[in-house]
């Protein structure tokens, strides 16, 4: 299979975003270890300071997945609890969001957290029952919510 423009999900694999680190010349972005990077002078930036914010590693990581998924942009987060919070934090007060019922604990006690600041509802539901599934979504319903891999074998 090929991508529009031509190119191998493979390819794109192997070579990342297209990038380069013309610096020494490397071929593909290295992996960058720097928790702090220096600024070439007070009140410039490289466009990196601190590595939890941002660096040059996960900024390849995204464009590579976005580009993999035929999208314009990707999130990498350092944890899965952190994915979880942040997809949580997109929504408002008063918004429904079904789940599935086989999901981490930490989720769980994440959304109770969320749900009494945030107002808001999840309903945890047999996903593998589409019938179970359809009868739990509400007209305030704004998201389904599923977990991979699973706990149950």
């Amino acid at each position: 299979m090929a991508y529009a423009n031509g190119i191998r999900p493979e390819t794109i694999c192997v070579q990342g975003s297209g990038d380069r680190d013309d610096q020494y010349g490397a071929v593909s972005v290295p992996v960058y270890f720097s928790a702090t990077y220096a600024h070439p002078a007070l009140g410039e930036t490289t466009g990196y300071a601190y590595s939890r914010v941002n660096n040059p590693t996960r900024d390849e990581l995204q464009k590579t997945v976005a580009a993999l998924e035929k999208g314009t942009e990707a999130l990498a987060f350092s944890t899965g609890m952190a994915a979880v919070t942040a997809v949580f934090e997109l929504f408002g007060t008063g918004v429904h969001i079904v789940a599935t019922d086989d999901v981490y604990g930490g989720s769980v006690r994440l959304w109770e957290h969320l749900g009494r600041r945030l107002g808001l509802r999840v309903s945890s539901v047999d996903t593998t029952d589409l019938r179970k599934l359809e009868e739990a979504i509400t007209s305030e319903t704004r998201a389904v919510f599923l977990e991979t891999p699973s706990n149950v074998c």
